[in-house]
């Protein structure tokens, strides 16, 4: 009999029909395959479509068999199981610092390991704390060429905000869901350990230069690096002591691990111990982000301070910036100082809310607009009416640890 066309391409075209076209709950037999087959140009007959199974089975492919009715033959074993590639598309799909483009282009690579049907179930939207993802188109490439110089042990330099930055690359981190490289600079005095973006470098560049900073990085460690740093800020470093309620013991342990030693106190209700944190501004929201659960001891040790009576309490929030207690000559500064507190804080705030306010939150804010205009145009004090304007822009963030930083600022407005 005379050689069919296309015997050369048929074994590899009925491997890719398993791939594609067969799972557990989806099976094709020899009729069907021979069909399929054909619709790609190549003619087969049914006894060569056995010893074409056999052959793949020899190559190590697990094509399995059900008898009977409904039966036929598919593909089972895989390179990746169907709820890996769900958990490997969810990663990508809520990564902010992964563009969109790109995670659209994986997704539909991970989709051809597994059946068209399954392919279906990783079509997944998964939600990303309503930030928008990364529109960087350079962050694959940024991140190679990162690895390589790493291994190679070389320099790079690569444009990062307002200039260029040359430093010896030594790991990468993933901390908060964003790419960062842990790097040595001496660019700049002093010269130190740094860290910067990944996804906000561009034109980042392997050089010849041998990378420095061995000394520094021998007894760098990594994980208690990312438990100092609060949103991967700097900021000087202290050992300061944090006392907390009970219920806060577990969100300790995520963020400081099992190396702290919690210190239980004699109320029964809170405890303390001491940490080593770069302090900065984000450290001081995380605080605040608990609502009072957490509070920061000055100094170390196992010091705790007096508790407030109940007066001092009512009057520490009546007056959170201290304005009360200043003295006539100090209190002009002050006021300065919290002017400087506003403009540098409620830009942001309004730059946060734009971005992630909805529809019902842009309605209530319209609605103390309206009310605030009215009580300007008719001369009245609109005061209280402005504060609530201000509770209900750090609302639309929908950003806890803003609403909280607000509620201080607009308790001190005078």
């Amino acid at each position: 009999m005379p050689k069919q066309e296309g015997q050369k391409s048929k074994l590899l075209t009925l491997l890719h029909i398993f791939e594609q076209k067969t799972d557990e709950n989806h099976r094709l037999n020899v009729p069907q395959l021979v069909q399929l087959l054909e619709q790609q140009n190549i003619l087969a007959e049914r006894k060569s479509i056995y010893s074409d199974i056999e052959t793949l089975r020899s190559l190590g492919y697990d094509i399995q068999l059900q008898r009977g009715r409904g039966g036929g033959y598919w593909l089972a074993g895989r390179t990746f199981e169907l709820s890996e590639l769900k958990l490997l598309v969810d990663a990508v799909q809520s990564s902010k610092v992964v563009s969109a483009s790109t995670s659209s282009r994986l997704i539909h690579k991970l989709e051809a390991l597994c059946s068209d049907y399954e392919g279906i179930q990783l079509q997944r939207q998964v939600y990303v704390d309503g930030r928008p993802k990364s529109d960087s188109k350079t962050l694959l490439y940024s991140i190679d060429a990162l690895h390589s110089a790493i291994n190679a042990g070389k320099m790079v330099k690569f444009r990062y905000k307002d200039g260029t930055r040359t430093v010896s690359p030594w790991q990468l981190a993933w901390e908060g869901g964003c790419y960062y490289l842990i790097a040595y600079q001496d660019e700049k005095a002093p010269a130190n350990i740094r860290n910067y973006r990944v996804d906000r470098m561009s034109g980042v560049t392997v050089l010849d230069t041998p990378r420095r900073g061995r000394a520094e990085f021998r007894q760098f460690d990594l994980p208690a690096y990312l438990r100092k740093h609060f949103n991967m800020y700097g900021g000087p470093e202290h050992r300061v002591t944090l006392r907390c309620t009970a219920d806060m013991e577990a969100a300790m342990r995520d963020r400081f691990g099992k190396t702290p030693t919690f210190i239980p106190e004699s109320d029964g209700t809170h405890f303390h111990f001491d940490v080593p944190v770069c302090v900065s501004p984000q450290f001081y929201g995380w605080v605040c982000g608990f609502s009072g659960k957490v509070e920061v001891i000055r100094g170390s040790g196992t010091y705790i301070k007096k508790e407030k009576n109940p007066k001092e309490v009512k009057a520490a929030n009546d007056d959170p910036m201290g304005l009360q207690e200043n003295s006539e000559e100090n209190l002009f500064q002050t006021g300065l100082e919290f002017v400087d507190v506003r403009l540098m804080l409620e830009p942001e705030v309004a730059a946060m809310a734009a971005s992630n306010a909805d529809y019902t939150d842009c309605q209530k804010l319209q609605m103390i607009q309206k009310e605030v205009e009215k009580l300007v145009a008719r001369g009245e004090n609109h005061i209280p009416a402005d504060i609530e304007f201000h509770r209900q822009l750090a609302a639309c963030t929908h950003n806890q640890t803003l609403c909280n930083l607000m509620e201080i600022v607009v308790k001190g407005i005078p």
